[in-house]
């Protein structure tokens, strides 16, 4: 017996993933949805556990029973996955026992859309008053749920740049269109300048694909030394390209 199915992997960080599946009724399965958790390896295997159980319903069968915990594994890649997992369920009809046997293969395909979760080096290019300095870094997507996207990043330190890290969450449409709020206060690290600060702070925008993103956002800086203000025209573009 086969059943459709949708799976959403909304949030990954390392080796650690979860998400949520979907299982519409049909003429094999009853409807069934719920949340799960794993971990892939560098080579693409995959490990879920708690999963088996879910899927084949057994708590909502009375006296049916799974006996011990079983784990799917499998391999996955960029665009597919297949699990495997195999259990024995045992089944009490009023003093008949009955003991089978039960082996679940899941096989799934990306469905067409955008998925930014992975791994990014930047490049930060600042521009202030007309002097151009330059950035390396990382950004971490761990969570991308419809249209929302969060995660993490780092900026290393250099000649132009001072260390900086943080969090930041923002939107992307089903077109690539991005939009980060905050972004650009925390890379310019201006709370390291307690005379400066941000007139405004628009939000970094852009585009972004499978396989990277671009982001942009300008605004002025006022600095204020012995009471004498200081205005600095500021442009920051971070592109980045996943690892």
């Amino acid at each position: 017996a086969s059943c459709p199915a949708t799976v959403e992997i909304t949030s990954q960080s390392g080796s650690s993933f979860s998400g949520t599946y979907d299982i519409p009724a049909s003429a094999n399965c009853t409807s069934d949805a719920g949340t799960f958790a794993g971990t892939i390896d560098a080579n693409g295997r995959i490990s879920i556990p708690g999963l088996f159980a879910d899927v084949l319903g057994v708590e909502d069968e009375p006296g049916c029973d799974l006996l011990g915990n079983t784990t799917f594994n499998g391999t996955a890649s960029e665009t597919s996955f297949t699990m495997q997992a195999t259990g024995t369920v045992r089944c009490d009809f009023g003093g008949e026992v009955i003991t089978a046997d039960v082996t679940v293969v899941l096989t799934g395909t990306k469905a067409s859309g955008l998925n930014m979760i992975g791994t990014y080096d930047i490049t930060v290019a600042a521009t202030v008053e007309g002097e151009s300095f330059t950035c390396t870094g990382t950004v971490q997507i761990t969570t991308h749920s419809g249209s929302t996207v969060s995660g993490n990043y780092s900026v290393n330190p250099s000649t132009d740049c001072s260390a900086a890290s943080g969090t930041f969450s923002g939107t992307i449409d089903g077109s690539g269109n991005m939009s980060v709020p905050g972004l650009l206060g925390e890379i310019l690290d201006l709370d390291a300048i307690p005379e400066c600060g941000l007139l405004s702070e628009p939000a970094m925008t852009g585009t972004g694909s499978q396989s990277g993103f671009t982001l942009q956002a300008s605004s002025t800086v006022r600095c204020t030394f012995d009471g004498t203000a200081v205005d600095l025209s500021v442009s920051v573009v971070v592109t980045g390209t996943r690892t």
